[in-house]
């Protein structure tokens, strides 16, 4: 989908869908896991048409709304509180790569780990008994991480020894999130 013409505007009612970019040596990086209620494909609201600046791959079973370009620009101009929403989720986007840029610069692997765990649980976890369940992979964890799949599987492994999460394919389990949490960075970003 990436560098195709927007001709679409996407938003999930139901599952997951990873938001990914190619590099030019083939390898992925996962930007964003998207879930309920975030949209896609926002270019399509521009009066001049754009392309889609990165890709998308369901995760799981998905229920998502579509509308084509001409029907959604047609909408905004009858009804401009969609552009002014469009416009809000673009900041919300912007803020949240602000902060993850300004987390790289900052944080230490564990913590920005840390914090997508926390952030995925939040947005897209299963709650049981003994814990909440993520699916992802240490490819997807580490792409949201900044940081590799090698140093994710490390930093993953020793929380798994301390009892903090348990790491089965493709599933995360966090035991106890508080434990993820302690940093005082941590802890103002989760708010």
């Amino acid at each position: 989908m990436a560098g195709k013409p927007a001709r679409h505007l996407f938003m999930i009612k139901s599952g997951r869908v990873r938001y990914y970019k190619t590099t030019r040596s083939g390898d992925e990086i996962t930007l964003h896991v998207l879930a309920v209620g975030d949209v896609f494909g926002l270019g399509t609201l521009l009066t001049h048409p754009t392309f889609y600046l990165a890709s998308a791959e369901a995760l799981a079973d998905c229920d998502i709304l579509v509308w084509e370009r001409s029907r959604i620009r047609t909408l905004a101009t009858a009804h401009p509180q969609l552009a002014e929403n469009a416009l809000r989720i673009v900041m919300h986007y912007l803020q949240g790569y602000m902060e993850r840029h300004a987390s790289l610069l900052r944080n230490k692997p564990d913590q920005r780990l840390a914090v997508t765990l926390l952030d995925l649980g939040h947005r897209t976890g299963h709650v049981l008994p003994h814990g909440i369940e993520i699916d992802t992979t240490n490819e997807h964890l580490g792409g949201l991480a900044d940081i590799s799949p090698f140093t994710t599987s490390k930093i993953l492994s020793g929380w798994s020894r301390k009892g903090v999460i348990s790491k089965t394919r493709k599933k995360v389990l966090i035991r106890v999130p508080e434990a993820l949490s302690e940093s005082p960075d941590i802890s103002r970003r989760l708010k």
